[in-house]
């Protein structure tokens, strides 16, 4: 029944919207249909479970004290103290950058703005660890951006998804509360191991 209504709602939705007419939406399982937003399940469901990642091995953790790991092909990063993993966190990064390699944090910045994307944004907690590839531009951990108007440039059930793996311009993105440890956590001259 929901394949049916499913093929329905597609025929239906071009006449709606004044569009042209298309074929039915092809059906291969519960995801396929019309366009749902990252981390959203359609018809209020649950969202859809991410898969499940074996545990941060402690020994990506730096040698400082306190230091932090990207693993930006798994969407996540952790904070370390004296080589024990103490917090795992679900980030949004650029697909290319930065480079796996070790870094250390220079700056920190309550608050800063970005003139990347679509419209400035503020970034809160800027942690900064590295230098963008092409412009120069600082790397830094920083909660997800927000516009003038007080949203967000993506949902935060997003932040961790696969779907919006490259969706920074090179900073990695986290959910507040996250950057709130993170900026409690490193301080300049810390280590940030990005692992891939």
């Amino acid at each position: 029944m929901w394949r049916s209504a499913v093929t329905a709602l597609a025929l239906a939705a071009p006449a709606l919207s004044g569009g042209m007419a298309t074929a039915p939406l092809a059906w291969s399982g519960p995801s396929s249909g019309a366009p749902v937003t990252p981390g959203v399940a359609a018809s209020g469901s649950q969202p859809a479970p991410r898969p499940t990642l074996p545990p941060p091995d402690p020994t990506t953790c730096p040698a400082t004290s306190h230091g932090a790991v990207v693993d930006r092909a798994n969407q996540r990063a952790w904070l370390c103290t004296d080589g024990a993993v103490v917090r795992v966190m679900a980030i949004t990064s650029a697909r290319s950058q930065p480079d796996p390699g070790t870094y250390a944090v220079y700056a920190e910045d309550m608050q800063t703005t970005s003139y990347y994307g679509e419209r400035p944004s503020t970034l809160d907690r800027f942690v900064a660890f590295a230098y963008g590839e092409e412009e120069g531009a600082r790397v830094a951990f920083h909660a997800v951006p927000r516009y003038r108007d007080e949203t967000l440039a993506q949902p935060l059930e997003s932040v961790g998804t696969q779907a919006r793996f490259g969706g920074s311009s090179g900073c990695i993105r986290v959910r507040p509360a996250d950057s709130v440890a993170i900026w409690d956590h490193l301080t300049i001259g810390d280590e940030v191991h990005v692992i891939s």
